[in-house]
């Protein structure tokens, strides 16, 4: 939902969305990796199915998709 905004502003609105559902199960597809540290699960999906989950330094440990994901995006980024 976010994808098309600045990332400062980015970080602004999941500030805004966390503080207001602090209670909440939030689910939300994010395209900029550093998001990634505000949730307490991913869940990595490849056509409609999933194929990694955990926490973030789970996945950066233990799942290669999702270390293939993030070598591709710092690459992209750089």
């Amino acid at each position: 939902p976010t994808a098309n905004l600045d990332a400062v502003t980015e970080a602004a609105v999941y500030d805004a969305l966390f503080d207001a559902f602090p209670e909440s199960c939030i689910v939300s597809s994010v395209h900029r990796m550093n998001l990634l540290t505000r949730f307490d699960e991913i869940v990595l999906m490849r056509s409609g199915e999933v194929v990694a989950r955990g926490t973030l330094a789970t996945l950066q440990r233990e799942s290669p998709e999702f270390q293939q994901l993030l070598a591709a995006y710092d690459q992209a980024v750089e």
